[in-house]
């Protein structure tokens, strides 16, 4: 069994007992929509939102997260205050199929997972609708 990354531990102790002493970020560009659900896994979290790239490091010094679930991708994104900052969390949670973005970062000091799959019915469902597109001749209508 592979060792948690340096206070992952901690980390997942809290969550089992709703969050208690932990504090997690919630980035995104609307994180206000996520804010609830968060509150309602982790009820005694002290939970927050940040909807920008600009001032990303000057906050996470600020709010110091345990976790940070991201929501915001591209090429700006503050990758260095995440993953090698001072005050980077102990988790990153990224919303999305990749991480790719966060790379390279110190797996001993950082545990990154990402939502691998959640599209696949959605895939799926765009499979098939081209199958019966080409099978039903649909270009020709």
């Amino acid at each position: 069994m592979t060792a948690l990354p340096v206070g992952a531990e901690r980390v997942r102790d809290a969550l089992a007992r709703g969050g208690a002493g932990l504090r997690i970020l919630v980035h995104a560009g609307a994180p206000e929509l996520a804010l609830g659900l968060v509150r309602q896994v982790a009820p005694q979290a002290l939970v927050s939102g940040y909807d920008r790239y600009e001032g990303f490091a000057a906050h996470l010094a600020e709010a110091r997260p345990d976790i940070c679930l991201s929501y915001r991708f591209g090429p700006d994104y503050p990758r260095a205050a995440l993953v090698e900052g001072p005050h980077a969390p102990a988790y990153v949670h990224v919303a999305g199929t990749g991480f790719d973005h966060l790379l390279p970062f110190d797996p001993a000091r950082l545990l990154v997972c990402n939502s691998a799959g959640f599209q696949g019915p959605v895939m799926a469902d765009f499979a098939l609708a081209g199958i019966y597109a080409i099978n039903l001749r649909l270009a020709t209508f």
